[in-house]
């Protein structure tokens, strides 16, 4: 009999236990980081935003700095993305100036050539900044067979020894093939993109 109370209470303390349990909502767990990945995929993102990301993720353009220990054999052999950090003058055992398909220099310091020059290839002169002398001068004589281009150069000096030409300055100019072009150049005093003291002479090519 005793026995039978026992469990009969024992049955009652149960179902008071499931109704008590009975009246608790069931609780919701919300994990952060799972919610702001859904939002991210959910929300859509403009092409300037993406183009932009994808910038801030590549990696620069590799510049090689050019130096006089560059120029090998007589020949300055130019590839890829190059800069002139420093005023550099190329003595005149250096007499040949080559460039590889797409090879372009920045300029924040002017070059120069001591003697005669060969231009051949492909190169691409990019001024950074304004300077008193031409972005590229040439003491001796200059002969081109290339494509050569020359953008932003600005020849602020009013000397007589380097206020010719914002992008080129050579003593005497042959042209025998190619172009040679000039954009968005300029100089205080004469020749705006190109200065020849002596003369010059175009057997081919062009010249713009």
């Amino acid at each position: 009999m005793r026995v039978a109370v026992v469990c009969y209470a024992l049955v009652l303390r149960s179902a008071a236990l499931r109704d008590e349990i009975s009246r608790f909502e069931p609780l919701e767990l919300e994990v952060a980081d799972e919610k702001m990945h859904q939002e991210a995929l959910m929300t859509p993102t403009s092409p300037e935003t993406a183009a932009n990301s994808t910038a801030d993720h590549q990696p620069e353009a590799f510049l090689e700095v050019i130096s006089s220990a560059n120029c090998i054999d007589g020949t300055l052999h130019l590839r890829g993305q190059n800069v002139v950090n420093s005023a550099l003058v190329f003595s005149k055992e250096c007499a040949t100036l080559r460039g590889d398909m797409g090879a372009q220099v920045t300029l924040q310091e002017p070059l120069i050539f001591e003697g005669d020059l060969r231009m051949e290839g492909d190169i691409r002169f990019i001024a950074a900044s304004f300077f008193f002398e031409p972005c590229v001068e040439v003491k001796g004589s200059a002969s081109m067979f290339g494509n050569i281009h020359f953008e932003g150069c600005h020849n602020k000096a009013h000397n007589k020894w380097h206020a010719g030409g914002g992008g080129l300055m050579v003593k005497k100019l042959t042209q025998h093939a190619g172009a040679i072009a000039f954009h968005n150049c300029s100089s205080e005093d004469h020749g705006g993109g190109l200065y020849v003291i002596e003369s010059i002479a175009q057997n081919n090519g062009t010249m713009a």
